[in-house]
Parts: C-alpha cells; structure tokens; sequence
C-alpha cells in the first residue's frame, strides 16, 4: 500500500507542465522517501487541536508540534485537497522543527478531511475559508501563549494564506510565505477546467494508460529501477487522476451535493457508462459557481495582489516558477520578494537550492 501511494505522489507531486521532468521526478521521489520517515518523528510531539466553534462536527483538521516550544508559530496550509499530513506540510514542519519553531497544520479548505468536519464557512468564499483558519490560530496562539504567527502556504493554500494574512491582529502577525500561488484564482481554474476538458477527449484510453503505469512502478520501485515515464502521460496523470480526481472526491464528500453529481472513485466503475459522462462533465467552475455566484471573473477579491497589497511589501514572500501552468504567461514577475525559478514547473521550489536558503534566511532563529 505504500508503494502505491508512492506511486502516485511520484507523478502527481513531479514538476509536469515545465522543463526539467525526468528530473524532478527522480528528486522528488527521494523526497517523498525522506517524508515517510520524518512523519513518525514528528508525531512524537503531535497533538491534534480542538476548538468549539468553527466546525460543527467533532472531527479537528489541525494538528500542532510543539516539539521546540517556541514564542512564534507558523501554520501551514497545503494546496489543494491537502490533509494535515501531506507531503508538503510534512516537509515543512520538519523544516520548522530543525529551525526552532513550533508548527500548526491544517487541511486544505477545499479537501474531504474539512467536509467531514462540517465547516461553518461558504466554500469557495476565500474570506470565509480564511476565517475558519484565523479562528484555528486565534484558539491555539491564545491557548498556548505564542506571541507571533508566521503563515506559509502551497497553490491554493497560499492563496487562502494572503487572504488570511490581512484578517491575523497586526501586532502578533510576523510574515506570509507563497509556494507557488496563483496569481488570480478564476483565472487558474479556469485553467484546470481546459486542460480536464482536452484530456477527457481520450478519457478511457489515459485511464487504461494510468492502470499500466501504477503496475509498471510498483514493480520497478520494489526492484530499484529508475522510472521514466512520457511527459504527456504525466501531465494526463496529473490532471485526470490528481486534480480532477480530487474534484470527484470532494464532492463525494460534500452530502449536499451527493445527489446531483455522483462520481465514483473506483477505476472499475468509470467503465460504466452511466457515469462516464458524468465524469466527463464535473468541472472546478461549475461546482464552486453553485456554491458561490460571486466567484467570477471581476471579482477583485480572486486576484491575490490585492491581499498581498493589503499586507505591505515587508510581510511577505513568494516562490513561483517561469513554467507554473495555473499562471500560464500571467505570472508572477521577478523581484526581491517574488522568486521565480526558471526551470520545472508547478512544484519547482522543491527542489531549488536557492528556495531552501531563501527560507531558512527569512525564518532565523
């Protein structure tokens, strides 16, 4: 079972969609080893965090290491469908560890661990995502006496951290971190939605693909081969059975929506036809314009500039890359704050030498 998951997050995590493949998978995958190990010595100091009023159910999407007991915490938000105890999030905790701070770890808003918690927030609502982590900070920064809050986010969740950066009490916030955010949020979806689309044209063909391509990896990572595998089949795995996969699973999750846009996860049953279209048809616009109508184009509050000209230019800094495909060419510019990596692509910080002195520079002890 764990080679699978292996398997998956080799593709899913590798930098597709931007120069440099064979090699981020190859590093990546070491990293990912690396994960699995630093995830038991991490939750020796793990301790799951409950607070009264934001969910209505018992289930708590936050976890803090207290391992260093320090005066300052930082809380990670992971991208998209991200649970507590995702690779990036793991990463960086450990990477907190090292560097003497204390670290609170979330789920993604839009992830199956927060929709069976039952949040009280309107998804797709970024304010109101982002309030349901600031009173996650505000219960345990109160509860364990922190004088400081630093917020480092990945995709999504770095989007959701800009927002939540500006509502944080000024006099206690210390600084925000983007991993590869997306520049304007509709935009990138939107995005997503076309790429969903030109894949699904071969839908089954790629799924059958995809099935070879777990079998062909498990077997040689056993054995200890080198994997190479096509770029464009990557890029298929990434969208068919990463994101939009996740969307599927998402709205499974959500029982309001159980009814209207059933998605089986199961390989086996997207063989039948009665879901095949629906599977075909389930797109990120569609779902988070019906929960939220105000999620379009011109709205202002989509564009994460606008959080972050809210924050000032000292309190923040962000990491993207030349070849990021939910920015497409509207991304991010490169200056002192904005750190944009030439080479890989969605996911190109992690394996950048310079993003790893970057941040050990703005988090000294």
């Amino acid at each position: 079972m764990k080679s699978l998951q292996v398997c998956f997050i080799l593709i899913f995590c590798a930098s597709v969609f931007g120069e440099g493949f064979k090699e981020t998978v190859e590093q990546w995958h070491e990293g990912r080893v690396k994960c699995l190990n630093c995830l038991t010595d991490l939750g020796i100091n793990d301790e799951y965090i409950q607070y009264p009023t934001t969910m209505t159910n018992d289930v708590s999407p936050a976890i803090l290491n207290q391992s260093q007991k320090s005066s300052e915490l930082v809380l990670i938000i992971p991208g998209i469908f991200g649970i507590v105890n995702s690779d990036d999030s793991i990463e960086l905790a450990t990477f907190f560890k090292n560097n003497g701070y204390d670290t609170l770890r979330v789920t993604n808003s839009l992830s199956t661990e927060m929709i069976h918690a039952e949040p009280k927030f309107r998804p797709a609502d970024v304010e109101s995502e982002a309030k349901v982590f600031l009173e996650i900070i505000n219960f345990a920064m109160k509860k364990y006496k922190y004088k400081k809050i630093s917020i480092i986010g990945v995709s999504y969740g770095a989007f959701i951290g800009g927002v939540l950066s500006t509502l944080v009490d000024k006099s206690k916030f210390s600084q925000f971190v983007a991993l590869s955010p997306p520049k304007n949020l509709y935009v990138s979806l939107s995005r997503l939605d076309e790429y969903i689309s030109a894949y699904q044209k071969e839908y089954f063909s790629y799924i059958y693909e995809h099935v070879k391509l777990y079998l062909s990896m498990i077997v040689n990572l056993y054995l200890g081969y080198k994997v190479e595998v096509e770029a464009n089949l990557a890029k298929s795995f990434l969208v068919l059975s990463g994101f939009h996969r996740g969307l599927n699973n998402v709205v499974l999750a959500d029982e309001d929506m159980k009814s209207k846009a059933y998605i089986s996860t199961s390989y086996y049953d997207l063989f039948f036809e009665s879901l095949r279209q629906r599977a075909k048809s389930l797109k990120f616009l569609d779902v988070i314009t019906k929960h939220n109508p105000a999620f379009t184009q011109s709205n202002e509050k989509l564009n994460l500039p606008y959080w972050l000209n809210k924050l000032g230019p000292s309190k923040w800094t962000l990491f993207s890359s030349e070849f990021d495909f939910v920015n497409g060419d509207n991304g991010w510019e490169s200056n002192d704050q904005q750190i944009i990596i030439d080479k890989f692509g969605h996911y190109a910080y992690r394996i950048n030498p310079t993003y790893r002195k970057k941040l050990k520079s703005l988090f000294k002890e």
